[in-house]
């Protein structure tokens, strides 16, 4: 896998599980670390993306009046919601 290289801190003998593991072992390990890190950030995100709509309904901000604020800056909320066509997640 390429990507950035971390250290993080495991059980002794979790280390030595990894230090005996063969490559294919430690790419099933490290896919399965990014998996998980890959979850957390999706679920932050999710987080700040339901604070940010609860945050609007109690100013009292309707879709429409988002809308409408949005279309003065040449963006549209429609557009936020439209799903990628490359990889299911909304844009």
């Amino acid at each position: 896998m390429d990507g950035k290289v971390i250290s993080i801190a495991v059980k002794p003998e979790h280390a030595e599980v990894y230090s005996d593991a063969s490559p294919e072992e430690r790419a099933i390990i490290e896919q399965a670390l990014d998996d998980v890190l890959h979850q957390i950030q999706v679920e932050r995100l999710l987080a700040l993306a339901r604070h940010i709509s609860e945050q609007a309904e109690a100013n009292s901000l309707t879709p429409e009046i988002l809308e409408e604020i949005l279309s003065d800056d040449g963006l549209s909320v429609s557009r936020a919601t439209q799903v990628s066509p490359l990889d299911g997640h909304r844009l």
